[in-house]
């Protein structure tokens, strides 16, 4: 079964959340003031959130956490920032848009 990367962005609260899997939440790993790192029971990353869009997201974090390979790539391009990943992202035929006005909500596919 292949993953979908969602990602649920507040422009209004600056919080955003990427969700990398449908599992539930075993445990939460805080990176930093900003980031924290959801983990399922097998120790696979379920999601990230993101308190700050210019925190700098680790470069290691693929290799010190397992993702799922089939979201890893989208994952990767939060580096370095979610602002700069934002930068890159076009909505239209790769992403839709299905949440109300100052949230962006985008399902990769």
């Amino acid at each position: 079964m292949e993953n979908k990367v969602k990602l649920e962005i507040d422009m209004t609260l600056g919080v955003a959340y990427m969700r990398l899997s449908s599992n539930p939440v075993a445990r939460t790993i805080q990176l930093s003031k900003t980031m924290l790192l959801d983990i399922d029971a097998m120790g696979i990353v379920v999601g990230l959130e993101l308190l700050d869009f210019d925190e700098k997201v680790p470069t290691d974090l693929l290799k010190k956490h397992h993702v799922h390979s089939d979201v890893a790539d989208e994952f990767a391009k939060l580096q370095p920032t979610l602002n700069s990943y934002l930068a890159h992202v076009t909505i239209g035929t790769d992403a839709t848009v299905t949440a109300p006005r100052n949230t962006r909500d985008l399902i990769f596919t």
